[in-house]
């Protein structure tokens, strides 16, 4: 059997960046910015799937343009600036913004995926 930590990691962290976006988004054409951290950089799975969230947003009138960061730090900082709207990065940094992040993405807290599912419906 497959587990689902991978996936459930991947899918925390782009909640993550979906409840950091302001709620009414304008469609400028310059967009929002969304700062995303990878150890990888633009060749990671974090920035590929941020890239898909992208498409879609897209396909909902939304402009989105991505930075990627090799260090979470950085990004944090960048996004406490305001140079970005929004954000994905590890749930210890991201408390700051959302105190539910360590519950959500840590370890064995959701031990099925039908219980992430209930919670991204939730939120």
């Amino acid at each position: 059997m497959k587990s689902i930590f991978p996936r459930l990691r991947n899918r925390c962290l782009m909640l993550l960046a979906a409840v950091a976006l302001p709620m009414s988004v304008s469609t400028s054409a310059q967009g929002q910015t969304a700062c995303v951290f990878d150890l990888m950089g633009s060749q990671g799975d974090t920035y590929a799937m941020a890239r898909d969230f992208v498409l879609e947003a897209k396909r909902e009138g939304i402009n989105m343009v991505l930075k990627p960061y090799m260090s979470e730090a950085v990004a944090f900082e960048d996004f406490k600036a305001g140079q970005c709207d929004a954000v994905i990065m590890t749930g210890l940094r991201g408390r700051q913004f959302n105190a539910f992040t360590g519950s959500l993405d840590s370890l064995g807290a959701m031990p099925a995926y039908e219980h992430v599912k209930k919670v991204l419906t939730t939120l």
